[in-house]
């Protein structure tokens, strides 16, 4: 299986610019902190796990509610114009879970909430939900794609996971 992580980045992060752009939202004002990678089912799992891997310096892995959850530092961050992205999040996925492959949600660090970001945009507004958090909202659309806002890096709350295993490759 060929996979073109980079060109299905450089869509993800085009998209994502124009739902942000009709809502009149700026996009790239905060720094990125990761991606989320999602599969649609088991049996892509090993595919994209290695190729992660086989991009990453470090990875952790969790596992969470009965699925492995990972987080890939990586040798050379995905970048799209201004937006560099130093981590992907991964997981296998759950019983429940009904994601198409490919990249999920984005998530940006800042000390403003989203609500307050966005509180001079009405449309967006429809879009808002609370994360659970202290700090976090984000933006989904009915396809599920997300822009999600973050007091804490991942990659801080990876490392701080009782239950999380690093890997130095």
């Amino acid at each position: 299986m060929e996979i073109d992580i980079i060109n299905e980045f450089h869509n993800f992060i085009s998209d994502l610019e124009s739902r942000l752009k009709a809502l009149e939202i700026a996009f790239g004002d905060f720094p990125v902190d990761h991606v989320c990678y999602r599969i649609s089912s088991l049996k892509e799992y090993p595919d994209f796990f290695n190729l992660f891997k086989s991009r990453s310096l470090i990875y952790t892995t969790k596992n969470f509610h009965e699925r492995l959850f990972h987080l890939f530092a990586l040798r050379h961050p995905l970048n799209y114009k201004s937006i560099s992205v130093p981590y992907v999040e991964f997981s296998q996925p759950g019983g429940s879970d009904n994601y198409n492959t490919g990249f999920q949600h984005i998530e940006f660090h800042s000390n403003l909430k989203a609500e307050e970001l966005i509180s001079d945009h009405g449309q967006a507004a429809a879009l808002l939900y609370k994360g659970k958090y202290d700090g976090e909202a984000y933006l989904k659309w009915p396809d599920k794609i997300c822009l999600k806002m973050t007091r804490q890096p991942i990659i801080t709350k990876s490392l701080l996971e009782d239950n999380s295993e690093i890997f130095i490759l």
